[in-house]
C-alpha cells in the first residue's frame, strides 16, 4: 500500500510545469514507491554508499528534520531500536503513510543506534525516531527545547 499524494491544480504555467517535471522526476517516483518522505532520502543513503559515515550503533541528532525523510533513512543506517508500544485509535489517525507501511526491522546481530529529529516544524512520527518538533526560536522556547534534548541524552544514557 502506497501513499497517495495529492497536489494543487493551479493554472498558472510555471506551477504546471514544475509538477509535471516534479512527478515524472524518478527520485520522486522512487520515494513514494519505497515510501519515503521526500526524495532528499537518496541523496543521504547515496552519500553513505560513498563515504560510509553512517554505522550500527551510531548516535545521530537531524537537526532540520521535517518532513523526516533523512530520519527514516538514518533508522535503517544505525539500526534504530523500534519502540514497540500500542497506540490509541486517535494515534493511529494521525501518522503519516509512511509509518503505517514501514517494514525495517532493527538487525538483532548488529549494535543498535538512536536517531533524534529535532524541527521548529511539526514531524509526524517515525518509529525509531526520537521527535522534538514544534518550537519557535524564542529564549523560552529554545531553552525548552535544549532541557528536552539533555534530558533524553540523559535518560538514553548518552553523552
Amino acid at each position: 500500500m502506497f501513499a497517495k499524494r495529492f497536489f494543487s491544480t493551479s493554472t498558472c504555467h510555471s506551477t504546471k510545469a514544475w509538477m509535471t517535471k516534479h512527478v515524472s522526476d524518478p527520485y520522486v517516483r522512487r520515494s513514494v514507491k519505497e515510501n519515503y518522505r521526500a526524495r532528499s532520502a537518496f541523496k543521504l543513503i547515496e552519500m553513505n554508499d560513498a563515504y560510509k559515515f553512517l554505522q550500527p550503533g551510531h548516535v545521530v541528532i537531524d537537526m532540520g528534520a521535517a518532513p523526516g525523510a533523512w530520519s527514516q533513512v538514518l533508522v535503517k543506517q544505525v539500526n534504530a531500536r523500534i519502540n514497540t508500544r500500542k497506540k490509541t485509535i486517535q494515534q493511529n489517525e494521525l501518522l503519516h503513510p509512511s509509518e503505517i507501511t514501514s517494514l525495517h526491522r532493527p538487525n538483532p546481530d548488529l549494535k543498535c543506534g538512536t536517531v533524534i529529529a529535532l524541527d521548529r516544524s511539526p514531524i509526524f512520527e517515525i518509529p525509531g525516531v526520537h521527535i522534538i518538533d514544534d518550537w519557535n526560536l524564542t529564549e523560552e522556547t529554545t531553552r525548552d527545547c535544549n532541557k528536552r534534548l539533555q534530558d533524553l541524552l540523559n535518560r538514553l544514557q548518552i553523552d
